[in-house]
């Protein structure tokens, strides 16, 4: 078995330019994964009157909020998402620890 290199030389430093470029990749992942995770839920909730009245009963406080979908045609949708999803975060966890789905959890930033 022979190694054969794809490049002439091999990058021996990281340079400070490609570091904060990885961050930034990693953070567009990081909120990408968090859309997705918010978008799934509230499709999951929603979906079901047996899961969205579950999700009511987490709730001790009126008025029982659900998460909201966001929508391609409304420019605000995606903000108006988030900021439910952050409002209703303790019971996203909640939800998540209690009915067994650990890839809707939402890490606490």
């Amino acid at each position: 078995m022979k190694a054969s290199p794809k490049n002439d030389n091999a990058e021996l430093e990281w340079k400070e330019d490609h570091v904060r470029i990885l961050r930034a990749q990693q953070q567009k992942r990081e909120i990408a994964d968090t859309l997705n995770k918010v978008r799934s839920f509230a499709i999951y909730i929603n979906a079901s009157p047996q899961r969205r009245d579950a999700f009511y009963n987490l709730q001790p406080d009126e008025p029982k909020l659900v998460p909201i979908q966001d929508a391609r045609t409304r420019w605000n949708s995606t903000y108006l998402m988030l900021r439910r999803a952050k409002r209703l975060q303790a019971i996203f966890d909640t939800s998540c620890s209690q009915y067994v789905q650990p890839h809707f959890a939402l890490h606490p930033e």
